[in-house]
């Protein structure tokens, strides 16, 4: 995944360069400063890029240019260490995760960012963790001001301007199993349902979801599919007359009614499809529940009573009960994220899908390994001491791809422009160690003879660097590897 948005982020920078990519009634100079200082971006820096995202959430605040301020007060010599602060502007700008051309049609992912998301999404239901019996379904609405066909606006949430994505958790880590970015299409809440329980599909796993969702008829699909659902209902959703009418039968806080019979066969044919509970509970107001997993046993809950101190039991269904245990995973997955979320301000639509799945991916890999501590013998991490672990990694992660991906292309440029004898600077050192035995004879210490001030008597030594196929003293090395006209140690 990484690879791919290295790679067409250069291809994007690139296809900017050129004069017919200049936007219309554009009356600036074309291309912009930035397009003009763009270096080709390698994985090492998209890793540092990532790192300073995670370090921004552990202490950062505010427009992210003032992270690397030198101010005494918010100093941070971390972040300089890192990256640049104009180097991590232009890689904001100059992201780009696919082309026009590779979605955007009829059955072929979201523009822009559908590809990775589709990548992204088909690691997070890998074989890598096994989910337990219990889901819930719910939306998560992604920050965004700007202006998107995918944009929703409602008043009365806490994010009142955003995308909106349709997001399947394990119901007590808050892991995301599944997820999908609406589109507002025209797709229907039934077949957005059944695309998310493919991945569950066959395990006879239990779904909870609240009313918006909740019909008889997703009911008997998921039913189908070897998937219980539960969840609680409107009126006028197929529950069964018994519950719809109950006349005076709910007075008091705790009195219930419930119906439990076969679902209908479907109207193109089919088979029975199984059974399902329909039930209607006295609360503060009255709540309809559909479920097919319960059968309607008797429980208990603790309430508030109006005239009464404390909470107090009282009387309930056991669907009530678990839809209570259990529909809160997306909320949980929501609460992780916003603690410690990498969204930065963007103009772009899809940046926010993208700090949704860095995210996510933070949130789920911790999950992960937590839920292996007792098996490797490791203590678990809380989120921050999680991020601090990940920074570090990303780093190292870095430093070894640039070994891997730079040094080679670095390497390559030097000896076009005739400037063999400095391969050794760009960046291949780092996996370069020095060896006391490296010659069984005496020989010339490859810096200590190329520096004049140096008296021949001390040039011998058995020392060297196998990498690089040259004899050294120990104490020449650092300089023969960092310097273009490297000092000898004797001098």
């Amino acid at each position: 995944m990484i690879s791919r948005v290295v790679e067409k982020s250069n291809a994007y920078v690139q296809r900017l360069r050129l004069p017919t990519s200049m936007p219309a009634g554009y009356k600036k100079t074309w291309p912009p400063a930035w397009v003009e200082r763009w270096q080709p971006l390698t994985r090492r820096e998209f890793l540092l890029w990532i790192a300073v995202l995670f370090a921004m959430t552990l202490t950062h605040k505010g427009p992210e240019r003032t992270f690397w301020g030198q101010d005494w007060l918010y100093f941070r010599p971390a972040a300089g260490m890192l990256m640049s602060r104009n180097r991590f502007l232009d890689i904001k700008r100059g992201l780009h995760l696919q082309d026009d051309s590779e979605g955007g049609g009829d059955g072929k992912p979201i523009k822009k960012v559908g590809v990775l998301l589709n990548m992204f999404l088909e690691r997070c239901n890998g074989p890598i963790y096994k989910v337990g019996q219990n889901l819930s379904l719910d939306e998560a609405m992604l920050k965004f001001k700007g202006t998107s066909a995918f944009k929703y606006t409602r008043q009365a949430k806490p994010t009142r301007e955003g995308l909106k994505m349709w997001v399947l958790c394990e119901s007590k880590t808050g892991y995301v199993v599944a997820a999908m970015l609406d589109e507002r299409k025209g797709l229907t809440l039934h077949n957005m349902i059944l695309d998310l329980s493919e991945a569950t599909r066959d395990q006879w796993r239990c779904i909870y979801m609240d009313n918006l969702f909740s019909s008889v008829d997703t009911f008997g699909a998921l039913l189908e599919r070897k998937t219980y659902a539960c969840g609680t209902c409107r009126a006028g959703r197929g529950l069964p007359s018994r519950c719809e009418k109950t006349g005076d039968k709910l007075r008091n806080q705790g009195d219930w009614v419930f119906a439990r019979g076969k679902l209908p066969v479907p109207q193109n044919g089919g088979v029975e499809r199984g059974h399902i509970l329909g039930a209607k509970w006295r609360d503060t107001g009255d709540c309809c529940m559909l479920s097919t997993q319960h059968v309607g046993l008797h429980s208990k809950v603790l309430r508030h009573i109006k005239g009464k101190q404390g909470r107090h039991s009282v009387n309930t269904l056991d669907c009530y009960r678990d839809y209570n245990d259990f529909m809160g995973g997306v909320d949980l997955a929501d609460q992780k994220r916003a603690m410690l979320s990498t969204r930065l301000r963007a103009y772009k639509w899809w940046h926010p899908v993208l700090y949704w799945m860095l995210d996510t991916a933070r949130i789920n890999s911790l999950i992960v390994r937590n839920d292996s501590a007792d098996k490797y013998k490791i203590e678990p991490l809380s989120s921050r001491e999680y991020i601090e672990e990940l920074i570090v990694d990303l780093r190292q992660e870095a430093l070894q791809s640039h070994v891997e991906d730079d040094f080679e292309a670095q390497q390559t440029r030097l000896l076009l422009a005739g400037r063999k004898d400095l391969e050794r600077l760009v960046g291949g050192h780092l996996m370069h160690f020095p060896e006391k035995q490296y010659v069984e004879k005496l020989k010339t210490c490859v810096v200590c003879s190329r520096d004049p001030r140096v008296n021949q008597s001390n040039y011998k030594t058995k020392e060297g660097c196998p990498k690089c196929g040259e004899v050294m003293h120990i104490e020449c090395f650092e300089a023969w590897h960092t310097q273009q006209h490297p000092k000898s140690c004797k001098a």
